[in-house]
């Protein structure tokens, strides 16, 4: 997952390419991403589920939480329950991501 500087976020998998605008809002808990499909390229992600069917059952919320060293993502369903599994990462495993 890639977040531009224009606002986007974009997201690769196998040949897919994806890409939604994002809304940022912060909350007590960290802050919430809420994403609004843009394009895709019309290719099968790396399980070979077509774009169109990602695109159109995409999680539309990504809550970020940290805490002390630790960033957590947790993706929300339109009514905002959560979808499993949650990501999270210590400033150790952020090492060496950055380009």
């Amino acid at each position: 997952m890639e977040f531009t500087t224009d606002g986007h976020i974009r997201s690769v998998s196998g040949q897919q390419t994806l890409e939604a605008t994002a809304t940022y809002t912060p909350n007590n808990e960290g802050f919430l991403i809420a994403l609004h499909m843009a394009a895709n390229n019309g290719k099968p992600n790396c399980q070979g589920i077509s774009a169109e069917y990602v695109s159109a059952h995409f999680a539309p919320f990504i809550l970020v939480t940290v805490n002390g060293s630790t960033l957590s993502l947790v993706m929300l369903d339109g009514d905002m329950k959560m979808h499993e599994p949650r990501l999270t990462m210590t400033r150790s495993d952020l090492r060496g991501l950055r380009h």
